[in-house]
């Protein structure tokens, strides 16, 4: 079961600055704890430097230095859930949001630890990023989901794509769940859960597969396919 109100604890606990979108329209508690802005001396006024170099000095003062300080933008590493991961482990990460045309360069040179984009398309700032990585890494905080084991299963955890899912009824206009998942065979269960999370991940995204880490079993399916070919790995499936 996933917690929301544990997840907005988290994220309260985890995430020093969530969003600061460096724009004329900066919320007041920002223009006056880290500085406004000039707007006849300052163009564009998407790429301030103060502001953000400001926040994170504040943020310093009052709990400490963040261990990271992570820019979102389209120009940084793709965020994958190792990176999820590694942000939870830290307790304590502050997320640069910018508007528009970025930041000035020298946020990323002075204030900056690293710079991760959420995929290659443009949004019109930060903000929607910034959510989604805190959404992704409040799940690694315990007590956030229900079931722990249930995100270390979780697509890409592994390098893999989940395995397909069923609920009731057992048959659906013709469409039936797998007869395998009825059995009450645990064992066979997860074997066919395994099985078929690799088939997905060949037919779909078969990129992960360089950095995936499997098993003896998943080695041995590959092998069976003929990977790389699609035939086999529809036939895998059937």
């Amino acid at each position: 079961m996933f917690s929301r109100s544990r997840m907005q604890s988290a994220a309260t606990a985890l995430f020093g600055l969530v969003a600061l979108s460096a724009t004329p329209a900066l919320s007041a508690e920002v223009v006056l704890r880290f500085g406004s802005i000039n707007t006849e001396n300052t163009a564009p006024y998407d790429q301030v430097l103060v502001p953000f170099a400001k926040a994170v000095d504040a943020l310093t003062a009052e709990g400490g230095a963040p261990k990271a300080v992570v820019l979102l933008s389209p120009q940084g590493a793709t965020f994958t859930q190792a990176h999820a991961r590694r942000l939870a482990a830290l307790g304590h990460v502050a997320l640069l949001c910018g508007r528009y045309e970025g930041f000035d360069e020298r946020v990323r040179e002075v204030v900056a630890t690293e710079e991760l984009s959420i995929g290659d398309y443009v949004l019109s700032g930060g903000e929607l990023a910034a959510l989604v990585v805190v959404d992704a890494v409040s799940r690694w905080v315990p007590g956030v989901v229900g079931d722990g084991a249930s995100v270390e299963g979780d697509s890409f955890s592994r390098g893999l794509l989940d395995f397909p899912h069923y609920t009731r009824p057992v048959d659906y206009d013709g469409h039936q769940v797998p007869g395998v998942l009825l059995s009450g065979h645990h064992a066979e269960v997860a074997r066919w859960r395994k099985r078929e999370a690799l088939a997905r991940t060949v037919a779909r995204r078969p990129d992960l597969l360089r950095e995936a880490t499997l098993d003896e079993d998943e080695r041995a399916w590959l092998a069976e396919w003929g990977w790389p070919g699609g035939k086999q790995i529809r036939e895998a499936r059937s």
